[in-house]
């Protein structure tokens, strides 16, 4: 066994606390001494991992991401197209965000209460996003009428309305989102014909 294993199980423990206790209180309510209740660690323990509060929430974020985001990129790899890679990518981000409540709360409501060097975080995941819908221009006849721009407006919009989901606590029914964000992002390059087709679909 390596040595840095029990290391490791600990961090990840005292993630998995903070995450919870995050995802009930919200990031400013949390107590750090609710997280060591929840891990089962003192002030030491934790201190051998994060020097304070938002390093911890930092941490988080990246293991909520490295938890989500390769289902997303696996879900769009194994389309075909790109109008099916984007649902792909959709019904994976919202079945991710309703099968983990916590993680859905702390990734939609959270990512910008810590300060700036989370907001860097948080827009790192919602470019990839745009990034993946930006792939797009390569459908139309004429790619260069639109710009990155566009995917970038995109994703904020699609990120906006999972906040609101999430927010009003109608994070199980994330679902009935495929249709509507079907129809936004295809519109601008597809066209009107299939961006109705994808919101009239089941």
């Amino acid at each position: 066994m390596k040595v840095s294993e029990p290391a490791e199980q600990e961090r990840l423990v005292i993630l998995e606390a903070f995450i919870a206790v995050v995802a009930e209180r919200g990031y400013e309510d949390t107590e750090l001494r609710a997280v060591f209740a929840r891990a089962g660690v003192d002030e030491v323990a934790f201190l051998r991992h994060f020097p304070d509060k938002e390093e911890c929430f930092l941490a988080a974020w990246d293991f909520l991401t490295d938890c989500f985001m390769p289902k997303v990129l696996a879900a769009f790899e194994s389309k075909e197209t790109w109008r099916e890679q984007i649902r792909g990518v959709g019904l994976a981000l919202a079945e991710y965000l309703t099968e983990h409540p916590d993680h859905a709360r702390i990734l939609c409501l959270e990512g910008r209460v810590p300060g700036p060097r989370a907001w860097a975080l948080l827009d790192r995941n919602v470019e990839v996003f745009a990034e993946l819908i930006d792939l797009g221009r390569q459908e139309m006849a004429d790619p260069d009428s639109l710009t990155r721009a566009t995917a970038e407006g995109l994703a904020g919009a699609i990120h906006e309305q999972l906040i609101l989901y999430v927010s009003r606590g109608d994070g199980d029914q994330l679902s009935q989102l495929m249709g509507p964000m079907m129809y936004m992002v295809m519109r601008p390059y597809l066209g009107d014909e299939v961006a109705l087709e994808e919101l009239r679909r089941t």
